[in-house]
């Protein structure tokens, strides 16, 4: 099983602000996701970002796990996040796991 770990910022690339809150973010991210069948969890979290104008913020961001997602749904995802946030770029990290289910009484 494949794992694809995004980290958003929701801080705007121009006016270094956030323009959802966090709540909206969240459902924003969760309505795109599900859009695109894809099966996800989706953490709040804080990051220190550089900007490509050298300017370092501290922001809000989301961290989305997918799961077992095509590299199209993934591609058009993160294409859709990166405008309605505004971000300068999104990290997309992949990983494979070991998918091992545990039954009852093992």
């Amino acid at each position: 099983m494949e794992k694809i770990t995004l980290y958003v910022g929701l801080n705007d690339k121009d006016t270094k602000q956030q323009n959802f809150s966090t709540l909206e973010a969240y459902k924003i991210t969760e309505n795109i996701a599900k859009s695109h069948d894809a099966q996800c969890s989706i953490f709040n979290a804080e990051c220190v970002f550089k900007h490509d104008d050298g300017t370092a913020t501290i922001e809000p961001m989301l961290k989305v796990n997918l799961f077992n997602i095509s590299e199209a749904a993934l591609l058009e995802i993160v294409r859709l996040l990166n405008n309605v946030f505004n971000q300068e770029e999104i990290l997309v990290h992949k990983e494979v796991i070991t998918r091992k289910v545990v039954k009852r009484g093992e």
